[in-house]
């Protein structure tokens, strides 16, 4: 539908559900020019909401009076050219540096970077009316009726006798709910940094569009895209890329700091102070805080985060600023892929590489431009490649080689035969009988020299019930073995009803299906397995130290620590187990701290 042409009855009827839609926003340079004093073309930030085809926000942007395209949304959700106030369930752009912006001030808003052909029907269309002079069909100068006008429902009373009321109600209670351009978005308990920074964002990132051409594309060729890394790009382009050996944020300082309150000008000058680095996590209090540790200068900071603290593990690695402001430490931009202590490793030798330096980095060295360009590169390189083995699907075996596969044989029997086949079941070799009829039969086979650590292994399990056997295993290899050995036990006691099969690291392949019934995992373990899992754990790691390790040249922890770089391996190994067990269910499972101590890591 052209929105030129909707009737104003139609527009009406749209807008008065006051029903989230999805918007579709942008900037737009109209062929008008200032032509008294110095010359100027301004821009018009248009916002359409779709599928309704309604313009429902325009602001007008010159160099004189820079509007943030943040701003101009939250003054849209407040004060639509049409309807109630509303939000909208999503937002797309085609600039994804305009994303950027609207993710950082507009934390829980959803926004999608993509073309915006719709908008470039709307700028058509008003380049036409302005050409025509057509301002009947104005599509933006929606009026509102006069409180004697018959009313835009139909009902033929009066709109102030009819939804006059309603209308100024609806338009009440959705403001109130919306986030007024001046106010905050955040939630209660959030830092004093992050709430004074809120309201500055927009009109730094005005000012830096206004004042320093090309800073945009110059700061974005940083990253690998723009739009996902807005956490940490917003806070790069203000406060790390320089103009004339000064950054953004301390331009603006300088040029309008007489406005500026004295908390305003004190958080930008503690944003200056701030660097660019590699944190590891070291404890955690989820909706609290996080002790962090720079794994390049040192340095320690206990920060204040609400929803950062949920998102992080004990162990993880993240490329962020941390500001110190006003008594407490918060972080001050962070990319959005925290990476496992294995990898953040690497990223800070290639980055002690660059500096040639082995022991403690200098604040100012992290505080350079290029070297915050060089930890970036690093990071997305070590992101990309972690982001490609996550795709993988792993390959899991048991201790034959055979590929890990849980399975389970059905088979059906005549009930009287059941004492039969018990017989005969106890007479296979290398079976550990049940005490009780609730129990299942064991199989077991004595271990190769190579699986010294455990005498025996258990290779599969038979479930006798009234009527019918269940046998289960881990392989399709172990399940063929044991159900020709049992069926050649049982002397045809027994006929196969069918096979299930369970992948625990992902879908079964058609081939390996065959016949047999594909079956959902099962739920987690029960506590008394739990807790079994846990002891075989705990007995695992106390052997861990002795054991040679591919990823130590083949050396055990203990002769590995005798080096300093041998040391600095078995850290690594380390953390990465902290860092898998933080993500069980529940916390930790096991700790390392026996292990530290042993080896003189503590």
């Amino acid at each position: 539908m052209n929105p030129l042409k909707q009737t104003r009855q139609q527009r009406r009827e749209i807008s008065a559900n006051g029903k989230a839609q999805e918007w579709i926003g942008g900037l737009f340079k109209p062929p008008v020019n200032r032509r008294k004093g110095d010359p100027f073309q301004f821009e018009l930030i248009l916002f359409l909401e779709w599928p309704n085809d309604l313009v429902v926000g325009m602001e007008v942007n010159t160099p004189m009076a820079p509007v943030p395209f943040a701003e101009a949304l939250a003054r849209t959700m407040t004060q639509p050219l049409v309807g109630p106030p509303r939000r909208p369930r999503l937002l797309r752009v085609a600039d994804p540096l305009l994303a950027a912006e609207l993710q950082t001030v507009f934390t829980e808003l959803v926004i999608e970077v993509g073309p915006t052909p719709e908008l470039d029907g709307v700028f058509e269309h008003l380049i036409e009316s302005m050409a025509a002079k057509d301002r009947a069909a104005s599509y933006f100068e929606e009026p509102k009726p006069s409180r004697n006008a018959a009313c835009w429902c139909g009902s033929g009373q009066k709109y102030k006798k009819c939804c006059l009321a309603k209308d100024e109600e609806s338009a009440r209670s959705q403001s109130a709910n919306l986030d007024r351009p001046s106010g905050s978005h955040l939630p209660n308990g959030v830092a004093s940094a992050h709430r004074i920074e809120e309201p500055l964002i927009p009109k730094l990132v005005a000012f830096a569009r206004s004042q320093f051409d090309n800073i945009y594309a110059r700061a974005s060729a940083d990253f690998i895209d723009v739009a996902s890394s807005s956490q940490l790009f917003v806070p790069w382009l203000l406060y790390c890329v320089k103009v004339e050996g000064t950054g953004i944020a301390e331009h603006y300082l300088e040029q309008h700091g007489d406005i500026l309150s004295s908390k305003e000008r004190a958080l930008l000058a503690a944003q200056s102070q701030s660097w660019l680095s590699v944190w590891e996590v070291t404890a955690v209090k989820p909706g609290l805080s996080i002790k962090l540790q720079d794994l390049l200068s040192g340095e320690e900071r206990l920060v204040h985060e609400l929803s950062a603290s949920k998102a992080v593990n004990v162990r993880d690695a993240i490329l962020g600023r941390v500001v110190d402001f006003d008594g407490e430490s918060v972080l001050g931009g962070v990319h959005q892929i925290p990476l496992p202590p294995m990898d953040a490793a690497e990223v800070v030798r290639r980055i002690r590489a660059k500096l040639r330096r082995k022991t403690a980095v200098p604040l100012d060295r992290l505080r350079s431009e290029s070297l915050g360009r060089f930890l970036i590169q690093a990071w997305e390189d070590s992101a990309a490649e972690l982001v490609l083995r996550s795709q993988i699907r792993p390959a899991l075996h048991n201790t034959d080689g055979d590929k890990l596969l849980l399975t389970c044989d059905h088979f059906a029997f005549d009930p009287t035969k059941q004492s039969q086949i018990d017989r005969c079941l106890r007479a296979i070799p290398n079976l550990d009988p049940p005490d009780t009829q609730d129990q299942p039969f064991t199989f077991l086979r004595t271990n190769k020299p190579k699986h010294a650590n455990l005498d025996t292994t258990v290779v599969g399990t038979a479930m006798l019930g009234r009527g019918k056997l269940m046998l289960e295993t881990n392989s399709i290899e172990r399940a063929d073995a044991l159900r020709k050995l049992v069926e050649g036990s049982c002397q045809g006691l027994l006929q196969h009803r069918l096979r299930e099969l369970t992948d625990p690291s992902g879908p079964v392949s058609d081939g390996e299906l065959g016949t047999a019934r594909l079956v959902p995992q099962s739920e987690p373990p029960p506590a008394e397995v739990d807790a079994v899992i846990r002891q075989y754990k705990a007995d695992y790691y106390a052997r861990w130290v002795d054991e040679p390790l591919p990823a130590l040249s083949g050396k055990t922890p203990r002769q590995a620590i005798r080096t300093k770089a041998g040391r600095e391996q078995v850290e690594v190994l380390l953390k990465g187990i902290e860092n898998l067990e933080s993500r069980q269910p529940g916390g930790p499972q096991v700790s390392l701290t026996s292990i530290r101590t042993e080896l003189g890591l503590l």
